[in-house]
C-alpha cells in the first residue's frame, strides 16, 4: 500500500500546485495498484485525498480530465513512479 499512498500524496500535491492532469493520471495509477493488491485507503485519508481530486478535476475540462485519468490506468507502477518524481 505504500506506493499507492505516495502516489495519492503527489497526486495532492499536484492538485494544490495546478496541474490537474498530473493528478488525473497519479489518482488513476494509484487506484490501478489499489486495486491489484486489494487495499483500500481509511475512510478519512481516502475521504481527504478525493477532495483534492475533486479540486483538480474543477480545474481542468472534462476531456482532458478523461484523457489523463486513462494515461493513468494504463501506466506500470514504474512509470508511475517516475512520473510523480520527475
Amino acid at each position: 500500500m505504500g506506493i499507492a499512498e505516495g502516489l495519492e500524496g503527489l497526486a495532492a500535491v499536484f492538485a494544490v500546485t495546478d496541474h490537474p492532469d498530473q493528478t488525473a493520471r497519479l489518482a488513476a495509477a494509484a487506484g490501478v495498484i489499489r486495486e491489484t493488491i486489494a487495499a483500500r485507503a481509511l475512510p478519512l485519508d481516502q475521504a481527504t485525498f478525493q477532495a483534492y481530486v475533486q479540486q483538480a478535476r474543477n480545474a481542468i475540462d472534462a476531456e482532458a480530465w478523461r484523457r489523463a485519468w486513462e494515461e493513468g490506468n494504463m501506466m506500470s507502477t514504474a512509470q508511475a513512479i517516475i512520473l510523480a518524481l520527475g
